[in-house]
């Protein structure tokens, strides 16, 4: 099982960043296999030990809860087809905003 890398997009969905939560769009390249579903693997950046949380989707909006305000995070998303070929994205950052 091969992992294509960068075959995959993530981003963010305009203004969907709030104090704890982030929406995202993952978009598979034009000529990938087609995907069954995504995990979605999310940390705070600025902690190199802490280990990943992911979560499971099978659309290509995804929606990250329970995030820490005014935090920097990173974010990879993996896709799975059905004859188990495995698409990775490129890395993405973000900052949840301020509680207040």
């Amino acid at each position: 099982m091969g992992i294509c890398l960068s075959i995959l997009a993530v981003s963010i969905v305009d203004n969907s960043i709030t104090d704890r939560e982030v929406s995202l769009t993952l978009q598979p390249a034009a000529d990938a296999n087609p995907i069954e579903h995504y995990i979605v693997l999310y940390k705070p950046a600025l902690n190199g030990k802490k280990e990943w949380k992911y979560k499971r989707s099978e659309n290509t909006q995804i929606t990250i809860q329970s995030l820490k305000p005014l935090t920097k995070y990173k974010v990879v998303a993996v896709g799975y087809t059905s004859n188990k070929k495995t698409y990775g994205s490129q890395e993405i950052t973000f900052e949840t905003l301020n509680g207040m």
